[in-house]
């Protein structure tokens, strides 16, 4: 991993669950989230037995989170239970989720290719 301490570099403002200590600037913590997002594509897309018989559901979906941030984050994989600045509201992700996954498969299913 490369190091950057450049000055102005957006600082981290939420590191709870960071498990690697010395990551201090924006940049760098991209650049190890990068590199752990790369090694699930790889997992999942190396081969294409790699997801055959894959039940894309919510548990998958945790998983893969899992795999795309584990190395970075304690957190990796669990549904969020506090607000952030962005996205919807901790307590409506499992139902959004849900809602997310009953429209893919109505489209997969219904999509006229």
């Amino acid at each position: 991993m490369r190091r950057f301490n450049k000055e102005g570099e957006t600082p981290l403002d939420d590191i709870s669950g960071l498990k690697i200590k010395n990551i201090s600037t924006r940049r760098e913590l991209d650049e190890v989230e990068a590199d752990n997002i790369l090694d699930a594509y790889l997992k999942y897309t190396i081969s294409p037995k790699q997801i055959e018989g894959i039940k894309f559901d919510t548990l998958f979906l945790q998983q893969l989170h899992r795999d795309m941030f584990a190395k970075v984050w304690s957190w990796a994989g669990e549904f969020r239970t506090t607000q952030t600045s962005i996205g919807i509201e901790a307590v409506n992700i499992r139902q959004a989720l849900y809602q997310l996954m009953d429209d893919l498969a109505f489209w997969e299913d219904a999509w006229d290719y």
